[in-house]
């Protein structure tokens, strides 16, 4: 479901977007492109859905996927959340700049800056709010070279990520 809720910050129309069996809703500037992978972990295979968004200088990325119940209810929630915040800075080569804990209607999540230098367009950020909605990790993340991202941007849309 895309629908058009207003203007964007001068430069586009922002939509809700909401993908079906998706559990969540967010504001995008654009029709995201969707994929589905498959993720081998210490848990097993983890099917990871993602929809992203590429514009100019900026990416606008959701993603969530599912863990074994049994998995999340034996974890410590800080050392789930950490593991999940260094394997994704790790990916990127990046350096955590600055986190705190976050919530959403009563769910854990924390919340991350990281830095890292982005092959064709060179020192960037990432910002992202990762969520644990009982089994399901929900991954909210916003990404530009760095100082050309508003923190107005990064707001509009992290801020309108909702669950339903």
């Amino acid at each position: 479901m895309f629908l058009t809720v207003g203007t964007a910050l001068g430069f586009d129309v922002w939509k809700s977007f909401s993908p079906p069996n998706g559990g969540f809703s967010i504001l995008m500037p654009s029709m995201p492109t969707e994929s589905r992978l498959m993720q081998d972990t210490a848990m097993g295979k983890i099917f990871v859905s993602s929809f992203r968004l590429h514009m100019k200088n900026m990416a606008y990325i959701v993603s969530y996927n599912d863990y074994p119940e049994v998995y999340v209810g034996r974890s410590n929630i800080n050392v789930f959340f950490a593991g999940v915040r260094d394997g994704s800075v790790g990916n990127i080569n990046g350096r955590v700049l600055t986190q705190h804990n976050i919530s959403i209607s009563g769910y854990p999540g924390l919340e991350y800056v990281a830095e890292f230098m982005f092959k064709r367009h060179g020192d960037s950020t990432i910002k992202t709010r990762i969520y644990l909605v009982n089994n399901r990790l929900y991954q909210v993340s916003v990404i530009g070279m760095r100082g050309e991202l508003s923190v107005a941007q990064q707001n509009k849309f992290l801020n309108s990520f909702k669950l339903l």
